[in-house]
């Protein structure tokens, strides 16, 4: 347990752009990458704090940013807390709809959007919403206004932003994150400036990230997890590298050469699904050698993890392997040194892959509640499967009935508005995470569902979908699988093919067909009865899945039922594809 005192975000940046050196962030423009220096982010972000003390913004009052993943998100942000206000972020790719949901219940007074297609959104809704004075678009003359009303002030009074940012104090909401809304409307998590402090100082004690970290930002800022992130590296006086857009990581992985990647599951899925599928679509040899090199590097994988040696014909072995395959999967993650995976779990079938890669991915695990991270595997101390130890400063616990309790200066205040909410989720100053785990003798923490996603069979059986869902997706042809089972007396599957990894295994199988015709061929049913078979065969005949549904389109977040980290939103597929689900089991009588 470390002592950890009490600060603001605050404290954490003005120490940074008073010492760092090197850049704050690497950003791609006018077709090269760019350096921004620490002493340009410390000028533009008072001149935006003082535009918004000018444009009236007081302690306390909330300001919201509506905008993707971008440098401009991350001065926005510091701005809006050395004004003394709290900063709101809304998602870009939210609804009219769900950003009136955000900006009402946060009382907003002014936002901040990214372009005029984000002002569009707000302009829908602008009539609801009584407590909206301002809107002001990044990239038209509004903001540029807002930087000059703010320069005129500090011209008139130096130490404006200094004065107002120093009566912010650790108590002070820092800001309001919106809930993914899996189980119901999002729900306002007032997360203090001590809480996210607190968070960053446990992390540090982690050291994943230094202050010569290169870290790879392409996950939305208005998640806590990219969010601390971006807190951590400034506090570090490290770098951030931004994203040119998620089409582009591959592509930006190469050129930036980033140290630390934080990502979300799916893009660790997709370098293992598309490895593998291009390992078994090579010809004979070629395919028996992607195979033995894959065997090699796991056997290295579990010695390394025991903490054990590697005898020296393995090692030879290895290093042939490395050479033929395995070094070829790791570039495809350019110079990256760590992987931090959070958000949703991971097959453990996908870890130990990329480990026997030479890539060890730490998963870690948190929610909003507690200002992001609850535990994490470390680089010298991880446990594949696992998400780690607790972070140092905090506390865990496993209920009567299996939930995982978490307590530790990082957890939030409460649900804004919503003190009923708030009572059900904080009790006697333990955070109940509505997560299903247990903890191993050595501190691993293991989650094994989600409390309300239990699924109780017509037998009474209990059991955790997750589970089976990623084993399933371990399959490079399946994209996202949805298990249903509850009060129903057997389990049934919802899946959505991976239409890159399927039409390149059509190519090489010579299969003709697109689109439905391509989900319905025989061949690509086979694929996908093989990897039932195989994930049927490590569980109890209760557990196993016995008939399934291809769908016909791919689950999202713009179609709903993913949040935007790519978490399935589970009562909204079952409830969309209620008839289909009816049918696989009328079809089975």
């Amino acid at each position: 347990m470390i002592a950890i005192e009490p600060g603001t975000v605050i404290d954490h940046f003005y120490a940074a752009v008073a010492t760092a050196s090197g850049p704050w962030a690497r950003v791609h423009r006018d077709g090269a990458w760019v350096d921004l220096p620490y002493e340009d982010l410390a000028t533009s972000v008072e001149r935006l704090a003082a535009g918004l003390i000018a444009h009236g913004i007081e302690r306390g009052d909330r300001v919201a940013i509506l905008c993707g993943t971008r440098p401009e998100w991350t001065a926005c942000d510091y701005a809006i807390l050395l004004a003394g206000a709290t900063s709101i972020p809304i998602y870009p790719t939210n609804t009219p709809e769900e950003c009136l949901h955000v900006l009402r219940d946060s009382a907003a007074r002014i936002v901040l959007c990214e372009d005029a297609a984000q002002r569009a959104k707000v302009e829908q809704v602008r009539g609801s919403l009584t407590d909206l004075e301002r809107i002001i678009v990044l990239d038209d003359e509004t903001m540029a206004e807002l930087e000059s009303v703010g320069a005129d002030l500090l011209v008139a009074t130096p130490t404006a932003v200094r004065e107002r940012s120093a009566t912010v104090t650790p108590d002070d909401p820092c800001t309001f994150v919106y809930t993914s809304g899996t189980t119901g409307p999002p729900k306002g998590c007032v997360i203090l400036h001590r809480n996210y402090h607190a968070m960053v100082e446990m992390e540090r004690s982690v050291g994943v990230i230094v202050p010569t970290t290169v870290l790879y930002l392409f996950l939305p800022l208005a998640h806590v997890f990219a969010r601390l992130a971006q807190f951590h590296v400034v506090a570090d006086g490290a770098t951030l590298a931004f994203t040119r857009g998620v089409e582009r990581i591959a592509d930006d992985l190469v050129e930036l050469r980033p140290t630390v990647l934080p990502s979300v599951p799916r893009v660790f899925e997709k370098i293992h699904a598309s490895a593998m599928a291009r390992g078994d679509a090579e010809p004979g040899l070629k395919r028996r050698i992607f195979h033995w090199s894959m065997a090699v590097g796991t056997a290295v994988s579990r010695l390394r993890e025991a903490g054990e040696p590697v005898p020296g014909s393995l090692a030879l072995r290895h290093a042939i392997a490395d050479r033929l395959v395995l070094s070829k999967v790791r570039a495809r993650l350019g110079s990256v040194d760590c992987c931090i995976s959070g958000g949703a779990p991971v097959s453990v079938d996908v870890l130990r892959f990329l480990h026997a890669c030479g890539i060890t991915v730490l998963e870690g695990y948190g929610m909003t509640e507690s200002a992001t991270g609850i535990s994490i595997n470390r680089p010298d101390r991880y446990r594949l499967g696992s998400v780690g130890p607790v972070f140092p400063g905090g506390e865990l616990a496993i209920a009567s009935d299996g939930e995982v309790l978490y307590r530790g200066p990082n957890v939030f205040a409460g649900y804004h508005g919503q003190p009923a909410a708030t009572a059900e989720t904080l009790v006697d100053g333990w955070l109940h995470t509505g997560d299903i785990g247990q903890i191993d003798p050595d501190g691993f923490l293991t989650i094994t569902d989600r409390k309300k996603d239990i699924i109780i069979t017509a037998g009474g059986k209990n059991i955790a979908p997750a589970n089976l869902e990623n084993a399933l997706k371990v399959s490079p042809y399946i994209a996202e699988a949805c298990i249903v089972g509850d009060r129903r007396p057997y389990l049934v599957a919802l899946l959505t093919i991976d239409l890159d990894e399927t039409r390149r295994y059509a190519r090489a199988h010579g299969i003709d067909g697109e689109g439905e015709a391509l989900r319905d061929h025989p061949a690509i049913r086979a694929l996908v009865d093989q990897r039932l078979a195989e994930v049927n065969a490590r569980v109890a005949p209760v557990e196993q899945v016995k008939r399934y549904a291809i769908l016909d389109v791919a689950f999202s977040q713009a179609t709903g039922e993913l949040t935007p980290t790519l978490k399935l939103k589970r009562s909204v597929v079952v409830e969309r594809y209620a008839a289909t689900i009816d049918t696989l089991y009328a079809t089975a009588r």
